[in-house]
């Protein structure tokens, strides 16, 4: 991961975004993630192979773990981390079952015989 101050592109133009990209990381495929959505970002990195542009509230696990670099800036970071925290809290195998028997018990008819 490459943490930067900024995302310096004034330009859709891929030559100056590669420049500015090779300066960061030597070789390798790329995301880079910034903390808003930029078309000129945008325009500027599509034409170079390997290298995908995102901003924060796209960006998923399966896209940080097929680049090999993650370029991203400091906002940027710190607003997937704050993603990352308000996640719900996945139930632990004890608790998984503790709200399946739960479910099977609210959820099964209640038996009442009568006899005449």
């Amino acid at each position: 991961m490459i943490l930067c101050d900024s995302i310096a592109v004034d330009q859709p133009k891929t030559k100056l975004f590669a420049q500015w990209l090779r300066s960061q990381v030597s070789e390798g495929s790329c995301l880079v993630v910034s903390d808003d959505y930029s078309q000129i970002l945008s325009r500027a990195a599509r034409n170079i192979p390997g290298v995908k542009t995102s901003d924060v509230g796209n960006v998923d696990i399966l896209d940080v773990l097929k680049y090999k670099y993650m370029v991203i800036t400091k906002p940027g970071l710190k607003h997937l981390e704050a993603r990352l925290k308000n996640r719900t809290k996945r139930p632990t195998t004890n608790d998984s079952r503790q709200v399946t028997e739960e479910a099977k018990n609210a959820s099964s008819p209640s038996v009442v015989s009568r006899r005449s």
